[in-house]
């Protein structure tokens, strides 16, 4: 055997492997695990075909040359299933659903006629048989794809409302996945074409077999190494301006939070009461009541400082509930609850890396501040202030 095949041979045993493995580990179907390991054994089917293709296996096999035993629809489906689990979303009845349903429906189908024919129809109408195939693909990643983006937006921007920290629940690697799977869909269509003339299994190995041997063990490795998240509450959506009545749009109130930051050298937090009367801005509906008392707690007992401060754990301390937390927040402060939150953090570490003969480095104030990984905090850092903590520092010397 080549060398080409012997590398597919290692990459859809491995897969088949990996996805009997996971599926042992979790056997309930609704976990999102069984998904994963579900996808990881289509595509190592899908690789099998492959394989099978460069060493003619149906030569000496004949039976290979009829039995679909691949089923492409399988894998957009398993990873519709495995992401819809991941962002804590019961599997329902949607219209993606059963959009994929009905595709595995015809594909099974398809099979069961190749398998009764004995693969003669297929044989005689072959140019037929690829591109069904290749439309229900098609099909399936029109519908799969951007409903899996939209899901996996909808849950971070919940993440962001409801925990000041996301670390390990961040599932932003799908989008990657996503639009690697895309570029491999691509150039799927492409070497389908030119192959009508040309008819390389060279382009196939190294543009799209390959490749998607690689995908799946990035997927595999990702989705064993992103805990499956269970929330102990349901995740406050976060609020837009039209959903919130009573604002006024007028005025700035982000500028008001900073301006309420750094005050007194820059250790405390001045009351958002205060900053209302300097702005004349005394107002007494309850969404300001609500943010005087969770600026109060927040100067009292400095919860930013906790890495895992979440939505619920501040609704408890202060005696709202989330959600008017959250509508406070997002629709008078015009900022998401993480942002709020790491606003507190960044004016802290920013006041105290000044302070003359600081014995802490800059993330050892960024850790005690309440962040808990340099990445996380280099990165708001430098959205709030435009440069790097080194940068601002260097520049306040």
């Amino acid at each position: 055997m080549s060398i080409e095949s012997n590398i597919l041979l290692v990459c859809w045993v491995l897969a088949i492997l990996f996805g009997v493995v996971i599926i042992s580990k979790n056997p309930k179907w609704k976990r999102p695990r069984f998904w994963l390991g579900f996808l990881s054994i289509s595509f190592g089917l899908i690789l099998f075909d492959g394989w099978g293709t460069i060493i003619d296996l149906s030569k000496n096999y004949p039976f290979f040359s009829y039995s679909y035993y691949r089923l492409v629809i399988a894998v957009p489906m398993a990873m519709w299933f495995y992401v819809r689990g991941m962002i804590g979303q019961r599997l329902k009845w949607d219209w993606v659903t059963i959009a994929l349903l009905i595709l595995l429906g015809i594909e099974i189908t398809w099979v069961l006629f190749s398998f009764i024919t004995k693969g003669n129809y297929l044989d005689s109408h072959w140019y037929f048989s690829s591109i069904l195939a290749d439309a229900m693909l098609v099909i399936a990643i029109i519908i799969v794809f951007p409903s899996i983006y939209l899901q996996v937006k909808k849950y971070q921007q919940k993440l962001e409302n409801n925990f000041s920290e996301q670390g390990e629940t961040n599932l932003l690697w799908l989008n990657t996945f996503i639009a690697l799977m895309l570029v491999l869909a691509v150039m799927h269509t492409l070497i389908l074409t030119v192959n009508l003339e040309v008819n390389s299994r060279v382009l196939w190995v190294y543009f799209v077999w390959l490749p998607l041997g690689l995908l799946i063990f990035y997927m595999v490795y990702k989705g064993l190494t992103t805990p499956e998240i269970i929330h102990s509450q349901e995740l406050v959506a976060s609020f837009s301006i039209a959903d919130v009545s009573e604002v006024e749009t007028t005025t700035s109130y982000p500028s008001i939070l900073n301006a309420s930051i750094g005050v007194e050298t820059g250790l405390k937090l001045q009351l958002l009461n205060d900053v209302f009367t300097i702005h004349g801005l005394q107002n007494n509906n309850r969404k300001h009541v609500i943010l005087k008392t969770i600026l109060h707690i927040m100067n009292a007992e400095e919860l930013y400082r906790e890495p895992r401060l979440g939505l619920a754990h501040l609704a408890r301390k202060v005696g709202y509930s989330s959600r008017e937390i959250s509508e406070a927040i997002n629709g008078v402060m015009l900022m998401s609850f993480s942002d709020f939150i790491n606003r507190f953090r960044v004016e802290d570490v920013k006041a105290k890396m000044v302070v003359p003969n600081q014995k802490l480095s800059i993330l050892g104030l960024a850790y005690e501040a309440g962040f808990n990984s340099k990445s996380s905090f280099n990165a708001v850092f430098k959205r709030f202030e435009g440069c790097s903590p080194t940068s601002y520092l260097k520049r306040m010397s």
